[in-house]
């Protein structure tokens, strides 16, 4: 079996990182439902807990997805981004990642136009009456755009939509509001297949769309383990030398199948802990690696599995980046003390150095797995997991 190879456009990092290894599996049954010819919206619904690899997983599928014959969303949207939780916000972010133009949603264009006219001026009145009127035009291009080609998209990060999901793990009841819409709006779209992924918190969001009729086709990824690791890591090492990086390459070359397994094991199978230790390599070295590992074995017992030594693993990783020798560490601890992201003048602020300083800072760490980049404003934040 090969690796499905992707460039990544909303995660960065993985373009340095890893091809998309051992989600076969995953990769077939999504190319089935997309090779149906079935004129009614389908729901590819995705569970996992964080940094199993979801978000990865769901741009591999959008780039295996593209050909003439389908309209495919050119990025993911990201749930976590408040603006997509209103009716108004989810449709913009559609349009965004639909290749928007005059011609192809010709309606909405023109009354998304109005009705950014009218917030500008600060009028209240009629504002309302547009909104829905911008809604019923992207409505009618949605079917439009259907009717000539299927159409899919992706969804992110859908545990955002359950606002009271640790209050109510088992019924939660505050849901956004765009959430009901979207649910309303797939089967006058139609011919839509829809992606959507997220911590187990999204099955109620999922036991839901199935409530309003919609075909769901439900899977939860499975953590890497054994020879998936292994060749995650000759992935890594593979496309490191492909860009040139032999320096790199050959560090990652150095480090053995032994310890590739057992890197696996104390990461729970976790791609996001595995490319922290690969991207923990561009500053460190196979004995630090080696080290990182018995350290994390000798505070936990010496035990190979269970959340605690995953936590202890996450801690001993984020603690040597943030102590890495160079400008690395400042910029992840400062990135790890602004959740919402940061562009160059924020984190000029925060550094306290000059704004090209800040943007050269900011490049090097987009070069690592963890780092996210917001498409819309270039803000650039850590992975979810990054912060639990």
């Amino acid at each position: 079996m090969t690796s499905t190879k992707e460039r990544s456009p909303g995660f960065v990092g993985a373009r340095r990182t890893a091809e998309l290894v051992g989600r076969e599996e995953e990769m077939q049954r999504i190319a089935a439902i997309l090779a149906a010819s079935i004129e009614h919206p389908r729901v590819i619904a995705i569970d996992a807990d964080g940094g199993i690899g979801k978000t990865r997983l769901l741009q591999a599928a959008l780039t295996q997805a593209q050909m003439p014959a389908i309209h495919v969303a050119t990025d993911l949207v990201d749930l976590y981004h408040a603006p997509t939780h209103t009716e108004n916000g989810l449709a913009d972010a559609i349009y965004q990642v639909l290749k928007p133009g005059e011609k192809r949603f010709a309606n909405y264009w023109t009354e998304r136009r109005l009705l950014a006219r009218l917030r500008l001026t600060g009028e209240v009145a009629g504002v309302e009456e547009q909104r829905q009127k911008a809604l019923k035009a992207f409505d009618l291009d949605m079917i439009a755009l259907a009717q000539d080609r299927p159409i899919v998209l992706a969804l992110d990060t859908a545990e955002c939509f359950v606002y009271d999901r640790e209050l109510r793990p088992e019924s939660p009841r505050q849901i956004a509001q765009s959430f009901a819409w979207l649910c309303t709006r797939l089967p006058e779209w139609r011919n839509v297949v829809l992606l959507i992924a997220g911590r187990p918190a999204s099955r109620v969001l999922y036991d839901r769309m199935e409530g309003y009729g919609l075909d769901v086709k439900r899977f939860t990824l499975s953590p890497l383990h054994g020879e998936k690791c292994v060749r995650y890591f000759s992935a890594v090492e593979a496309l490191a030398r492909e860009e040139g990086d032999l320096a790199r390459a050959d560090l990652i070359a150095r480090l053995p199948n032994e310890d590739r397994l057992r890197a696996g094991r104390l990461a729970e199978g976790r791609p996001v802990l595995l490319a922290l230790l690969v991207d923990l390599m561009t500053v460190a070295s196979v004995s630090t690696i080696n080290d990182l590992l018995d350290q994390v074995e000798q505070s936990t017992g010496g035990t190979d599995t269970g959340a605690d030594v995953r936590h202890a693993l996450e801690t001993a990783l984020i603690k040597r980046l943030k102590e890495a020798t160079g400008r690395l560490g400042d910029t992840v601890e400062m990135l790890g003390r602004a959740r919402k992201g940061v562009d160059k003048s924020l984190a000029a602020k925060l550094l306290e150095i000059s704004e090209q300083e800040a943007f050269l800072r900011l490049g090097e760490a987009k070069r690592m797995s963890f780092v996210k980049v917001r498409p819309e404003d270039e803000r650039v934040f850590l992975h979810d997991e990054m912060y639990d």
